[in-house]
């Protein structure tokens, strides 16, 4: 590949011989950095995931399939970058962190509504 592009440097007569060799000298260029410095254009369906089920509380275990979800696609998006992924992964952390935000404050309220049960009956608790 490089000899022939030195072969046509040397013969180098007109304008459309510079333009075939520039054309040249990209594809050379092109063949050796794509490997390197490419981006593999794979991508995942979000659809595809596996599900597994446990016994757990229903806002634990859907934190936990969020959670799972997330750190899969971030996964795959670190894996192979394409635009895909990255949407993929984004709409996951944002499942995930809803999850975790609702998980969250239904915990608030529960321990509000037990602290408030108990105010009259053992002050200890409260």
């Amino acid at each position: 590949m490089l000899v022939d592009l030195d072969n046509k440097v040397d013969s180098i007569s007109t304008d459309s011989d510079v333009d075939a060799c520039i054309s040249s000298f990209e594809e050379c260029i092109e063949t050796v950095c794509n490997p390197v410095f490419g981006k593999d254009h794979t991508h995942f369906d979000l659809n595809s995931t596996r599900r597994h089920e446990t016994n757990s509380d229903v806002y634990l275990n859907l934190c936990e399939k969020s959670r799972v979800d997330f750190y899969r696609l971030l996964n795959i998006y670190r894996r192979h970058s394409t635009d895909l992924n990255r949407v993929n992964m984004t709409r996951a952390r944002s499942v995930y962190k809803k999850n975790v935000r609702r998980f969250n404050f239904e915990q608030d309220k529960f321990r509000t509504a037990k602290l408030l049960s108990v105010r009259f009956s053992n002050a200890k608790l409260y």
